[in-house]
């Protein structure tokens, strides 16, 4: 798991342990002491930026992303300083069998 997801993060202290589901990846982060409002979240082909910002402190986090999440279809919820982002996975391609004419 620790090859689809990697932190970004200079001194390594806030490791992101995702779960991987039958559909999505899920990761938690903890950002106590921010509201929901001071919280922002962006996503690109490959990395996955949290960042928040209030008066006395800044937090960020940047997870690589594995190839096959869909960006467009990250959820986002905050409950309580847990930030839980589900990460849908792109569909998966099983082949199959092609016939010669």
């Amino acid at each position: 798991m620790n090859t689809l997801f990697n932190l970004l993060n200079e001194q390594l202290q806030y490791p992101v342990q995702p779960t991987d589901n039958k559909d999505a990846y899920e990761i938690e982060l903890s950002f106590a002491g921010f509201s929901k409002s001071q919280i922002k979240i962006s996503a690109t082909d490959n990395l996955l930026t949290v960042e928040a910002k209030n008066k006395k402190d800044s937090k960020k986090r940047i997870v690589r992303l594995a190839n096959q999440v869909a960006i467009d279809h990250i959820v986002a919820e905050y409950t309580h300083g847990l930030l839980k982002l589900t990460l849908p996975k792109k569909g998966v391609n099983e082949g199959k069998e092609i016939k010669i004419t």
